[in-house]
């Protein structure tokens, strides 16, 4: 099994709700493109999908178009589902960091 990669942090075995946490003041940090090559497109799952073939079509078809030019990474969205979901993790009190896996 391969080394996991891991980022020097300080939030590393922290969760975003600890007093320590949220005291921290951290300095703006210049990004860092992991796959530079790559061009991310998120499409959301209840604002796109869920109208169907005549918004999606016309969407793919550009998709299409424009992954002959680019590299593309096409992913999408939890939808209502995610929101749900996160709504009830808060209600019972989970820690953030927990919600995020």
């Amino acid at each position: 099994m391969k080394k996991r990669f891991e980022l020097e942090s300080g939030l590393q075995g922290e969760t975003l709700v600890r007093k320590g946490m949220m005291k921290m003041r951290r300095k703006a940090a210049e990004q860092i493109r992991i796959a530079p090559e790559i061009n991310i497109i998120k499409i959301g799952g209840h604002g796109v999908i869920d109208y169907g073939r005549e918004v999606m079509h016309p969407l793919c078809e550009e998709m299409g178009e424009l992954s002959k030019k680019h590299k593309l990474l096409v992913v999408t969205g939890g939808g209502g589902r995610v929101r749900h979901i996160m709504d009830l993790g808060m209600d019972l009190g989970m820690p953030t960091g927990v919600l995020a896996e």
